[in-house]
């Protein structure tokens, strides 16, 4: 007996979608980009527009109305969900989020609880928003991610039902922008589509959301859309196709951040390029230049500095200290690591960052292995 069936047996079906080309029915699309540019806004737009059978943004003709189920772990149900999809014009009665006050769910140990679910309230569209908040495994282990979303992905296939996960982009600036998303790339080839959300490169006060990746279906084309108050809550006006493509969109995130982590391994560099400095006189003279505490962080782990101990006791004192130069190669590009030298050589470029980072120090840029001991109190408090 073969377990094997023959193609000719197979019955050829048409893709079906939530949002034409871009969230696709039975299947995992992922929604990603920096914090801020209004990635969940995006999706209350697209869930008001499912409990109301409206058509989605450049599209003709809408759905059945449907309900949405929504894991939140970021936005306050009151204080922005709620608002957001009433100004937005949702049938709140479709609308079913998991509570805060409830045990917080985890993949795939609470798959059967959201099985049962989805198919109880006969969900269209489920938005789990950030994914790695309610992933049960390491956000970076491809193993671990394909444990937890494997079985998601069958459900959503047997069930019908469209799934968003969202994730924030990580800090390493790919060269790929479908490798931008933070954790495993195993995310993104769950996904049967992948849509990026980011600043309009031609106009400050919009966002561009394009297609990265599109298994089902041509990738569709990018729109334009700006966030709107509007009756208490915030909502999204589109604005149409834009000619912005991903790459554009990409280069512009990666300009946004750079900058600031550049300037901070620029300053680590130069404090330390002589020898080991006590941790507290490294870490103070790097604050003074202006430098973000989150951004030294990110700037001392991409840099790969250790913490070392001289003496035993109280008397005893912590330096930090560059890697050997090979290991500096491994971590950043040769062109990266010779405009560091540059710097300290010729003098860097006078332009400070502006202090205004907000990105996650957590879980990000993975080059080399982590020293636990760096985040204790011993070396004078490691930021």
């Amino acid at each position: 007996m073969t377990h094997f069936i023959s193609l000719n047996e197979v019955k050829s079906k048409e893709p079906a979608y939530v949002w034409p080309n871009r969230i696709p029915v039975g299947s995992l699309t992922i929604l990603e980009g920096q914090p801020g540019s209004n990635k969940s806004t995006v999706l209350y737009d697209v869930a008001a527009r499912v409990t109301q059978g409206w058509e989605m943004p450049n599209c003709t003709g809408g759905l059945r109305p449907g309900n949405v189920l929504i894991l939140q772990a970021e936005d306050d149900a009151a204080a922005t969900i709620r608002p957001n999809l009433e100004a937005m014009g949702a049938d709140l009665d479709r609308v079913f989020i998991w509570s805060k006050q409830s045990a917080p769910l985890r993949l795939p140990d609470d798959m059967s609880f959201i099985e049962s679910e989805i198919g109880k309230l006969k969900a269209k569209l489920l938005i789990i928003d950030p994914i790695t908040s309610f992933l049960g495994g390491h956000a970076n282990s491809d193993q671990a991610i394909r444990r937890s979303l494997g079985p998601l992905a069958t459900v959503a296939e047997q069930s019908g039902t469209a799934v968003v996960l969202v994730r924030h982009f990580k800090k390493s600036n790919a060269v790929n922008p479908l490798y931008q998303g933070a954790g495993s790339i195993a995310l993104a080839g769950l996904a049967r589509s992948v849509l990026q959300v980011g600043d309009d490169p031609k106009h400050a006060d919009r966002r561009i959301i394009a297609q990265v990746k599109a298994s089902l279906n041509a990738l569709a084309p990018s729109l334009s859309f700006q966030p709107v108050q509007k009756n208490g809550g915030l909502t999204v006006e589109w604005l149409g196709v834009s000619d912005c493509t991903v790459d554009q969109l990409h280069a512009t995130a990666t300009k946004q951040d750079r900058p600031a982590l550049e300037y901070a391994q620029y300053a680590l560099f130069s404090i330390l390029a002589e020898g080991p400095v006590l941790a507290d006189e490294a870490k103070k003279l790097v604050l003074e230049a202006g430098v973000e505490r989150r951004t030294l962080r990110r700037a001392k782990e991409s840099l790969g500095i250790k913490s070392k101990r001289e003496g035993f006791g109280k008397g005893s004192k912590f330096y930090w200290v560059l890697p050997d130069t090979n290991d500096l190669i491994d971590r950043l590009k040769q062109n990266e690591l010779d405009d560091l030298l540059d710097n300290l050589i010729y003098g860097a470029d006078e332009t400070l960052p502006d202090g205004n980072d907000t990105s996650d120090p957590a879980d990000w840029w993975k080059q080399g292995p982590r020293d636990d001991a760096e985040d204790s109190d011993l070396d004078g408090g490691v930021v």
